[in-house]
């Protein structure tokens, strides 16, 4: 499986569970057009307890 649909897998698993975060690094330069390769994701998550709650999720 090629790394950008690892990295749209991911982000889109966060964002169905209602993950408040922040994609940082690599990945973030990359989306705003940098000519840089990466492959890794580095996210950066909200550290309420409301969002680090997984009962709250569905």
């Amino acid at each position: 499986m090629p790394a950008t649909t690892k990295i749209a897998e991911l982000l889109g698993m966060l964002a169905r569970h209602q993950v408040d975060f922040i994609v940082v690094g690599g990945v973030a330069a990359v989306i705003q057009g940098a000519p840089v390769n990466t492959f890794d994701l580095d996210v950066v998550h909200a550290r309420t307890p409301d969002n680090i709650d997984e009962r709250r999720r569905s």
